[in-house]
């Protein structure tokens, strides 16, 4: 399987300032964008940019700021709506520092969407390319905005209103760069439609991701029960990610990790912690899947496999942290990832 790395928030990339910082120099300082980008470090901010253009950076500070504390996220999402009370990325930056579920972040995404509609409303959709606001950065803010509410709304257990968001995404973004057809295909399944399930992960074929692996594996089990076409898939998605076939038995809640990185490697311990309460309450709600799943566990190849990976688990985390392997299993087993019997 080839190695990828997936972003695990919604917050942009550091490119986004780059491109962001060309495209100041170009319109403020006279420079074109080959005499940028040759720069061999960040470009600076020109004079005379706009109110506008300074909460936009300002925004990005705020989602830089995220890495320091809740208190520094809010003071530079603070000062961008100072420049431009209308900077949709202002309102979710600090949405990413508040509890999906709580008012807060119920208040921040659903201002941050409103202003991102407005902003839809005014924009020529015939000048984006291919149709996908994602290929021009000037409109991330947008799908940002409509993802965060989505993922909020979600977690308020607002259900249909997260899954007509989240449709609404994939329009804006068929390109899906946040990811959240992989959210989309679980909750369909979540609420107990299949066949929209398996509608969507057709879109998206030969995903090597765990959710959409264990989400395929679920649909099939779905429409055909236990045969022999919906073991292949689940051994399908124990080979792209061992460790969140060890934790699909444990309950939302169980595994005591947070996840606290911005990515993540596909295949690897952080995308299973990443997505198992996603993946986890779509099993929950398909009748016999758990147990399913559970009874294969014993047979001798989904044993190798799962011993095969949490070999590999181990190696990377003491690559990662530089601890010993006893110490990191010891660790894994007190956390609900490695069962007793297991190394």
């Amino acid at each position: 399987m080839p190695e990828f790395v997936v972003n695990a928030t919604i917050a942009p990339l550091a490119t986004e300032r780059h491109f962001l910082l060309i495209d100041l120099n170009v319109r403020y300082a006279g420079m074109t964008a080959e005499q940028v980008e040759a720069m061999t470090e960040m470009p600076s901010v020109p004079r005379g940019i706009s109110d506008v253009e300074r909460a936009k950076l300002a925004a990005l500070d705020a989602y830089d700021a995220r890495f320091k504390s809740y208190a520094a996220t809010r003071k530079a999402a603070r000062r961008a709506r100072r420049f431009d009370a209308n900077c949709v990325d202002a309102y979710v930056a600090e949405w990413l520092m508040a509890g999906e579920d709580s008012v807060a972040a119920m208040e921040l995404a659903r201002t941050a969407q409103e202003l991102a509609v407005d902003r839809l409303a005014a924009l020529d959709r015939r000048a984006v390319p291919e149709g996908d606001l994602w290929k021009d950065f000037r409109h991330r803010p947008i799908v940002r905005a409509h993802a965060a509410l989505a993922l909020t709304r979600w977690a308020r257990e607002e259900r249909d209103e997260a899954i007509s968001l989240a449709r609404d995404i994939l329009a804006l973004n068929p390109g899906d760069n946040l990811g959240m057809r992989w959210h989309l295909s679980n909750w369909y399944l979540t609420v107990g439609t299949v066949r929209p399930a398996g509608r969507l992960l057709r879109r998206y074929p030969d995903e090597a991701s765990a959710p959409a692996a264990f989400a395929t594996a679920l649909v099939q089990f779905a429409r055909s029960g236990a045969r022999k076409k919906a073991r292949r898939r689940l051994a399908a998605a124990q080979t792209v990610n061992a460790f969140l076939f060890q934790i699909l038995q444990s309950p939302v809640g169980a595994i005591d990790i947070e996840p606290t990185w911005d990515y993540y490697r596909v295949g690897s311990w952080e995308e299973a912690v990443q997505w198992h309460p996603v993946v986890r309450a779509a099993w929950d709600a398909t009748p016999g899947a758990l147990e399913w799943s559970d009874g294969l566990r014993h047979e001798p190849d989904f044993v190798r496999r799962m011993e095969d990976g949490l070999a590999r688990l181990v190696l990377d985390m003491a690559d990662a942290s530089g601890a010993g392997p006893e110490e990191l299993i010891a660790h894994l087993r007190e956390a609900g990832v490695i069962p007793d019997d297991y190394l």
